[in-house]
């Protein structure tokens, strides 16, 4: 609503008032972000954490646009989230929560969901849809689908169980080695004139073409 806001401001012209009342619309959000951070820690006497500034540099990500020149708003759009998601690596472990499956709800997972809907916005809001909608799908195969250990185990059975199969049904004999080339080669040779026939007759293409300029 703040960046919408202030588009329509800047459309409407930059001057004088307008001006004022789009750099209010921007700055004075994040103030009452700062202000309410500041007050949980001072009502609740919960001790400061760096990971407490990261949704500050999330939301001035998202406000640089209507505050900054378009090459320094998108500097600013990149490297604040980032650094957010940095800010939230050393958080306390009294704020994992069990999320689904195999993920911990953390402030570092959330700063990276939220750093990544920025970014999201902030460059590729037409292709939004499908990269939010990819993102979820990954995170949900990551919270339910298989370990990479599972998969490895997986892949490791089939391969001993085809392993197992060919070795079973491999010839023994010269006549065994014999019957089974000659069916190879049919097969081949069955392939080959199917590929064929699915091909268009060059003759019949040039005599098409010689009709064509024989009627014109």
């Amino acid at each position: 609503e703040v960046a919408g806001r202030s588009r329509v401001a800047k459309a409407e012209g930059d001057h004088g008032g307008a001006r004022t009342i789009r750099r209010l619309y921007t700055i004075v959000p994040l103030v009452s972000l700062v202000a309410h951070v500041g007050m949980l820690h001072w009502v609740y006497l919960v001790e400061f954490n760096s990971a407490d500034l990261a949704p500050i540099m999330l939301g001035a990500a998202v406000a640089a646009g209507g505050l900054f020149a378009a090459p320094l708003a998108q500097t600013v759009r990149v490297v604040l989230p980032a650094f957010a998601i940095v800010l939230s690596l050393g958080d306390p472990p009294m704020f994992h929560w069990q999320m689904l499956g195999r993920v911990q709800l953390t402030p570092a997972v959330i700063a990276g969901a939220s750093a990544y809907l920025v970014y999201v916005y902030s460059f590729f809001l037409s292709r939004a849809v499908y990269l939010i909608g990819g993102a979820a799908a990954a995170g949900l195969a990551v919270a339910v689908g298989p370990t990479l250990a599972q998969m490895r185990d997986g892949l490791e059975f089939a391969w001993q169980w085809i392993s197992e199969l060919v070795e079973d049904h491999m010839p023994r004999t010269a006549f065994g080695w014999g019957v089974a080339a000659l069916a190879g080669a049919f097969g081949f040779l069955g392939l080959g004139a199917a590929v064929s026939l699915r091909k268009p007759s060059p003759i019949v293409a040039n005599d098409g073409q010689n009709v064509k300029s024989l009627d014109s």
